[in-house]
């Protein structure tokens, strides 16, 4: 069960991430996306007790580590595979934290991932700087 609920988490943690950017590149502030996630059905632990904490606040100091939350995630995808279950979204998933792992090092702490997505899209998940908005 434990490495299906960081399954869940990771997900969740790269979808608030990448949904933090995207608002953030159309002008809003990620202080306050947070605080709406947290108020409607967009609220998860990652929303309720990381983001402000670690990434807005640019500590980044989780203490469980990205690598182990890869590991998590590897051995749900074998149990997924093991019992013949369909999970394209998971494997994307494993994908996109493989990436972020390989940019960062082997103590690196989980909340990189959201530094990786900051890092992809050019646009910082904090309230201080600018948003870099897309040109058409």
């Amino acid at each position: 069960m434990k490495c299906l609920n960081n399954l869940v988490t990771a997900v969740n943690f790269l979808a608030v991430s990448e949904g933090l950017v995207i608002g953030k590149r159309y002008g809003l502030d990620p202080a306050a996306m947070v605080d709406v996630l947290n108020q409607s059905t967009g609220m998860s632990w990652i929303s309720q007790t990381h983001i402000k904490q670690r990434v807005i606040s640019r500590s980044f100091d989780d203490p469980f580590k990205l690598a182990l939350m890869l590991k998590d995630i590897g051995i749900a995808m074998e149990l997924a595979r093991s019992t013949g279950s369909a999970t394209p979204l998971c494997a994307l998933v494993q994908q996109l934290w493989r990436a972020a792992a390989l940019q960062n090092d082997a103590g690196a702490s989980v909340s990189e991932l959201a530094r990786w997505v900051e890092r992809t899209n050019g646009t910082e998940i904090s309230s201080h700087a600018a948003a870099r908005v897309p040109v058409p």
